[in-house]
């Protein structure tokens, strides 16, 4: 256990929170107890900053510039929300705690439940726990739009290190996927593109939602509209 250091409420904590990374998103009962995520000190997993932000690649692995003020909103019941500085390392997957530095380069983050939603400038940032072709996949992913049916677009962040040509560092490379998950924890990703988003909808409606799409004459970039618009409508025929 040399890079990897616990207290006691930390291996509480993983063990609870791992235990539930299986369950689907859904009902309440799937969720771990609000005990999981307490406020005060220490909040949770401690790793070696070297594993986690590794000096000798090129780049940053974080989501923000830098620490930004964020709420813990517990979903499942009445508990007060936990205020922190967070930051997002997409290369690890976890919510980096500002002012938790224990020495030798020691780091602290946020234990990762079902049980609540970070909130961050408006974004707003959800440990969820799905399926994609048959893989499972449990990350932080940001809620785009959530849907009656239980639903929700989501986009995943990630990050994984290219090797350098030559003499040159390793860097940082960057992918984004927006995926459309069900109330059952099933998903498929939807591409921002005219072309390709309908590429993924299961066969018994893709017809409908390229009629849609046409009838609608949606277009697809930054601003997300389109690409809501059809996950909005997709939503709606289930």
């Amino acid at each position: 256990m040399k890079y990897m250091l616990f207290t006691t409420t930390a291996v509480l904590t993983m063990i609870s929170a791992l235990s539930n990374a299986q369950a689907t998103i859904g009902t309440s009962s799937q969720y771990p107890r609000d005990g999981d995520l307490m406020p005060g000190s220490p909040y949770g997993y401690t790793y070696h900053e070297n594993l986690t932000e590794p000096s000798n690649v090129s780049g940053y692995p974080f989501l923000y510039d830098e620490f930004k003020p964020a709420q813990i909103i517990f979903i499942d019941n009445e508990s007060n929300p936990v205020n922190l500085n967070l930051n997002y390392n997409m290369y690890a997957d976890f919510m980096k705690i500002e002012g938790t530095n224990l020495g030798n380069q020691s780091i602290q983050l946020l234990p990762k439940a079902l049980n609540y939603d970070i909130l961050i400038e408006g974004d707003r940032f959800r440990f969820v726990s799905f399926s994609n072709e048959g893989k499972s996949v449990n990350s932080y992913v940001e809620i785009i739009e959530s849907y009656e049916n239980g639903s929700f677009l989501a986009l995943k962040r990630s990050m994984k290190i290219r090797k350098g040509l030559n003499y040159f560092k390793p860097e940082f490379q960057k992918t984004e996927h927006f995926y459309y998950i069900n109330n059952d924890g099933s998903s498929f990703i939807l591409e921002n593109h005219e072309k390709r988003i309908s590429n993924n909808f299961p066969d018994h409606v893709k017809a409908r939602v390229e009629k849609y799409i046409a009838d609608k004459n949606i277009r697809f970039d930054e601003n997300l509209r389109g690409l809501k618009g059809v996950a909005r409508y997709y939503a709606s025929l289930n």
